[in-house]
């Protein structure tokens, strides 16, 4: 919450909690300020955790911790409950929550705000969005999707796009890929929503993966010698595809090929 009044309509709430709330499709109900028996249900939740689980148990790490907590939520919540009368997992399977399709990804450096002309600048490019959103934040949502696979061959492209597109079922994915013998292969399965489209042969400069080698080396493989393959491996997801989307992202773009997609 940036600044709470009397009327909800007349608060501002924080940005990113703003489009986490919309990205997820629910609108958040603000209690009263000062008030903590409006919000009675969250605040009795914390003292009864307080009191019935916390209270003389031991644990040897936050997993172990976590696994108690799930052990004794799943023990008292198929109850019955002293207030409703009613066990709270029947209550829940009725409520017919939709369930999570996608993660919202927490990324200060992707909000934009709307411009007069409906535009938004990302990557070096410009993009239209609905007028109703003009002088607002939005987020673009630049999500990495990487796998560590032990061989550059068929087998491993198949995994490689099942994966891709059990990861976003409800999208259309084109996908710029050379002309190695793994990407053309007639033994190559291409789910519905994945496209590729192969670049010409012998035009490295055109390929947005090219560019990305120099800024791995830099990053995380100047002048150092691993113990082992895993290390290589970890040191690449932890210090690079993880942390770095958004500069993945900014290497890798090419206006070209998002103007031959319109």
């Amino acid at each position: 919450m940036v600044k709470r009044l009397i009327k909800q309509e007349d608060s501002k709430l924080n940005r990113q909690f703003e489009d986490f709330a919309g990205f997820h499709g629910f609108k958040p109900v603000l209690c009263r300020p000062y008030r903590g028996q409006t919000k009675g249900k969250v605040e009795r939740t914390v003292q009864y955790v307080r009191k019935d689980f916390m209270v003389g148990i031991r644990y040897s790490s936050l997993d172990d911790l976590n696994g108690q907590a799930i052990s004794w939520c799943n023990k008292v919540n198929g109850k019955v409950h002293a207030t409703t009368g009613k066990i709270p997992f029947a209550q829940l399977k009725k409520e017919r929550l939709s369930p999570v399709k996608r993660e919202y990804i927490l990324d200060r450096i992707n909000l934009r705000r709307v411009q007069k002309d409906c535009l938004i600048s990302f990557a070096g490019n410009q993009y239209s969005v609905p007028a109703e959103y003009v002088g607002k934040d939005v987020a673009v949502v630049g999500e990495l999707f990487t796998l560590v696979l032990p061989y550059t061959n068929t087998i491993c492209m198949n995994v490689f796009l099942k994966e891709l597109s059990n990861a976003y079922p409800d999208d259309y994915v084109p996908l710029v890929v050379d002309n190695a013998a793994w990407h053309s292969s007639g033994a190559l399965e291409i789910p519905e929503n994945i496209h590729l489209y192969l670049l010409l042969p012998y035009t490295p400069e055109l390929n947005p993966i090219e560019m990305l080698w120099d800024e791995i080396r830099e990053m995380g493989f100047r002048n150092e010698v691993f113990a082992s393959l895993e290390k290589v491996v970890d040191r690449l997801c932890v210090r690079f595809l993880i942390s770095n989307a958004a500069r993945v992202a900014s290497i890798t773009h090419r206006t070209w090929f998002l103007d031959s997609l319109r």
